[in-house]
């Protein structure tokens, strides 16, 4: 057996020990080195070339498994992306699915089956508890019998056999970058090890809570090891990095802060992206080059084009190198949105409308312009329009939508493969070309993706619906960067293993993003169950991941967080931010939340709401951890006593609607909830979090759907409206830390909330008959330029809905509860918000205001109050809450009277517990409740 282990701490000569080997194994024979990503391929190529060491194959891990399995496999064809996903949804459509539609439905179900198959090694033949799980094994099982018979097979089970065959060795194999390797994949390695030469080299240095997550692969590789080499730390760095590098994650004396690292602090996240490209200007212009600079956040692809409108602000060129949806791209938006309009699916003239404004199609936008008016006063049919603008259109999109349409009916077989590379091949010669573009680069990619796409379909052998190529494309990621990358680096935290850059900008360190709390997804879960059991702990992996990130800055370190959401609630910081300022402070002053006095922190503030309670926003994760452990002491009589907060409570400048009425319920609850604000170390999906969900797909579904140029659902467009809101649903829910963190419950909760928000959209089809939906989540406050003052009072919040009709305008605020009351228990129950918001309204437009609402998601009733007449809202309402116009007027003026005097309370300190109220039973902090416990 020959296996090397080569290790060392970040900044360590590792690689270098890596290159002088792989010198001499060229010579010698064939020779291989593994990395972990593609943009990791291109560095390595070009380094090798460096250092003159030819004759090396570079390649990831699943490009040399592919190729490996040609020559060494049994014939079968390792399946693709695109492959997997149309034979997993033919799997799915031949199998009467039951348990699995709790989990979702399609397109997530179908992405989540299709993300396990892939990462599953061989048959799951256990029997399991969980109906889900059984299920979910059977259509695996159909999966892997139908691949079989097409001649494919899954990567992991070709590594699974390619481990158990003892016919065949590598040569010589090296690894580099990575921090750990599936089961399968070191089981190869360890196999391929006996009769061949393999080399891994790994970030690691014993007793270093930086690299704890190594400790297992090491010490397993290390026990068969014929050699163990252990590289040496550079001494080429900043002193003041070094230190930093070194004391993160330890108990170590504290450093002197050197001005190597700095703090950025942004108010929203807006600003924290403007924020960060200032502080790259300035770097510039103080001598810096732009290729000198690495910007990265732990997530990149929803960010992207923010990011890089920000540098073209600033006059910076930047190349943004990360891996987004097929769906993502210009290329592959127009694409879809095409083959929608030909396929006649959803609102297909606007469907139409998008495909001939993009690049790809080859027309003007004067003449889409005029197209768009034309069949808008002909009210011409979705067919008509495509049929006209095929007619009419310039010779080159005339073609263009022609071959589209053509496709779109016909899908994908084998005799018209090349007719899909003609359209590919027009869309993409319609393209503008100028100058550099950040993001042009994924579009060469989407073009590239597409052709594979439809290559591995034609090459099953079957014919595809044009649908069953949009489930493949939507399955498929591409990559933004390319060898032509310029300016600044913007990039996602696994992609920086390699390189080292005068600065390093890591942006996103909040507890939601960049941090250690687990974010287990659903995927890993069910591959636990069906026997695939997690090697990993995420946590200690993503600690060792940031520590990496930090080590590949050769001049200075910024980093940087968004201190308020969008609300102006504060947002917990990243326990990594944390660490990071431990590294200057006593561990007394991070339990109190007090920043070190050496380290200035560049803020952006314009709510005032982080000097309210600094522990809220600063403290390491222990005493977080702490404060949500143990309870807060109650304050003396009822009142708050430290003049600090007193202060700040006193020339406080806007209360948020919600707050107030939190504390109408209970003062203490309202103390302990936005003043201490303790915080819980995992992610969950609650009952905050399901309500939200469901908020947000009713407010991004009616965008989507005004954006289409309707107002409100009719009955006729029901179905358009239904469609639509299924891929709102779909969007909302990938992603969402808590809900990936939750497991199978959390899927249940959250199938709940697209329940509700689909409920809610039928009944909008007879609710308000006359209103049209005006807006959903309308934010006010002096930050949102709309300030509102009533009694002395100056107002934030959020308005989740604004309808306006003949007679005025009526608000809504959603609630997920099983019980909304009416205008007889606004004050009994201490109700606001719905009667607040209608004269925020009044006062901030002018308009006359008809109905304050509360509406039940969960129950669909609807109560509050209104002005009798005005608004009719059928069976779903209570015809005790109508009421004259000069009733709904005064019940107005309790309401803001009722918050002047409720200011008055909170801003003197009184925070005494209310026990025995309604809202004891679901209270949030009941548990440190001094009278309940007593």
């Amino acid at each position: 057996m020959s296996l090397r282990l080569i290790t060392g701490p970040a900044r360590s000569n590792v690689d270098e020990l890596i290159i002088e080997r792989l010198r001499q194994a060229a010579r010698q024979g064939t020779t291989t080195l593994v990395v972990p990503t593609t943009s990791d391929v291109r560095l390595w190529s070009d380094e090798l070339v460096r250092w003159r060491v030819l004759g090396v194959e570079v390649a990831t891990f699943d490009s040399w498994i592919r190729r490996t399995w040609i020559s060494q496999g049994d014939g079968r064809t390792i399946v693709g992306a695109a492959a997997r996903t149309a034979l997993v949804r033919f799997t799915l459509e031949d199998f009467p699915i039951q348990e699995l539609a709790r989990i979702g439905t399609s397109p997530g179900l179908l992405l989540l089956v299709a993300d396990v198959a892939k990462r599953l090694p061989h048959d799951p033949c256990s029997e399991f508890r969980e109906p889900e799980v059984r299920e979910l094994a059977e259509v695996l099982r159909r999966y892997r019998r139908l691949l079989e018979a097409r001649g494919y097979i899954e990567a992991a089970e070709a590594t699974h056999l390619l481990a158990e065959s003892p016919e065949w060795h590598e040569g010589h194999l090296f690894l580099t970058q990575f921090s750990d390797f599936e089961q399968v994949e070191e089981g190869l390695l360890i196999r391929l090890a006996e009769p061949g030469d393999v080399t891994i080299g790994l970030v690691w240095e014993p007793g270093r809570a930086a690299y704890a997550g190594a400790e297992g692969l090491v010490g397993r590789l290390s026990e068969i090891a014929t050699e163990t080499v252990r590289a040496q730390a550079s001494s080429d760095v900043n002193p003041g990095l070094s230190q930093f590098w070194e004391s993160v994650f330890e108990t170590r004396e504290l450093i002197p802060e050197s001005g190597a690292v700095s703090f950025c602090e942004a108010s929203y996240g807006g600003a924290e992206i403007a924020l960060i490209a200032r502080a790259v200007r300035e770097h510039i212009d103080t001598g810096g080059t732009e290729t000198s600079v690495a910007v990265v956040f732990r997530e990149v692809a929803d960010r992207a084009a923010e990011i890089a409108a920000a540098f073209e602000s600033l006059g910076v060129e930047c190349s943004v190198d990360v891996r987004v949806p097929f769906s993502a791209t210009g290329f592959g938006r127009a694409l879809l949105c095409g083959l929608d309009a030909c396929a006649g699916r959803g609102a297909g003239t606007e469907r139409l409308i998008a495909f001939l404004s993009s690049p790809f199609s080859g027309c003007d936008k004067d003449w889409v312009a005029d197209s768009e008016r034309s069949w808008r006063r002909r009210a011409a049919s979705a067919r008509d329009a495509l049929e006209d603008a095929i007619r009419r259109a310039p010779a080159q999109a005339s073609r263009t939508l022609r071959l589209l349409n053509e496709l779109a009916r016909e899908g994908v077989r084998t005799e018209n493969v090349n007719k899909w590379q003609v359209l590919a091949g027009r869309m993409f010669s319609n393209r503008s070309r100028g100058k550099h573009e950040p993001l042009a680069s994924a579009d060469a990619s989407a073009h590239k993706a597409l052709l594979a796409a439809v290559g591995e379909l034609a090459e099953i052998g079957q014919e595809w619906t044009e649908s069953h190529l949009i489930s493949a494309l939507r399955s498929v990621e591409v990559s933004t960067g390319g060898p032509d990358s310029r300016g600044v680096l913007v990039t996602e935290a696994h992609r920086l293993r390699g390189r080292c850059f005068d600065v390093v900008v890591v942006g996103g360190l909040t507890s939601s993003e960049f941090s250690p709390e687990p974010r287990e997804s659903l995927a890993c879960m069910l591959l636990e169950r069906l026997g695939v059991p997690k090697r990993v702990d995420e946590r200690l992996q993503e600690r060792t991941l940031f520590h990496t990130v930090i080590t590949r800055a050769n001049g200075a370190l910024i980093l940087a967080r968004t201190a308020l959401d969008e609300n102006g609630e504060p947002l917990r910081a990243s326990a990594f931010w944390d660490a990071a300022l431990d590294v200057y402070r006593s561990p007394v002053d991070a339990a109190c939340g007090i920043e070190p006095n050496e380290v200035t922190i560049r803020k952006e503030d314009s709510s005032g709401l982080t000097t309210l309670a600094p522990s809220r926003l600063h403290g390491t994760v222990s005493a977080r951890l702490e404060a949500t452990s143990n309870a807060p002491r109650p304050p003396s009589r009822g009142l708050l006593a430290d003049d600090r907060v007193l202060r700040a409570l006193e020339t406080r400048e806007e209360f948020s609607v919600s707050e107030v009425e939190t504390y109408l319920s209970c003062p203490y609850k309202w103390f302990v909830e936005r003043i201490i604000r303790p915080r819980r170390m995992d992610l969950r999906f609650d009952a905050r979090e399901r309500g939200s969900l469901a908020h947000r797909m009713l407010a991004t579904f009616y965008a989507r759907w005004q954006e289409m140029g309707f107002e409100r659902v009719t009955p006729a467009r029901l179905s358009d409206a239904l469609e639509l809101f299924e891929e709102v649903a779909s969007e909302s829910a990938a992603g969402h830390p808590a809900l990936e963190a939750g497991g199978l419950s959390s899927r249940v909760a959250a199938n709940e909330a697209v329940r509700w928000a689909r409920t809610a959209i039928i009944d909008d089809t007879r609710l308000l008959p006359g209103f049209v939906p005006r807006s959903h989540e309308h934010v006010f406050g002096q930050r949102e330029g709309v300030s509102v003052e009533l009694e002395g009072v100056s107002l934030v919040g959020r308005i989740d809905r604004i309808d306006s009709g003949p007679a005025g305008a009526v608000v809504t605020d959603y609630k997920t509860s099983t019980d909304v009351s009416g205008r007889g228990s606004f004050e009994t129950k201490g109700l606001l918000q719905a009667p607040l918001y209608a004269a925020v309204m009044s006062k901030s437009t002018g308009e006359t205001v008809v109905g304050a609402l509360y509406r039940s998601l969960s129950t669909r009733e609807i109560r509050g109050v209104w002005v009798r007449g005005a608004i009719e809202l059928g069976e779903l309402g209570c015809d005790r809450d109508g009421v004259s116009a000069e009733e709904f007027a005064q019940e107005i003026e309790r309401a803001v009277e009722r918050l002047r005097v409720t200011v008055e309370r909170m801003r003197s300190g009184g925070v005494a517990p209310t026990p025995g109220s309604e809202s004891c039973r679901r209270c949030s902090v009941v548990a440190w409740c001094p009278e309940r416990r007593s």
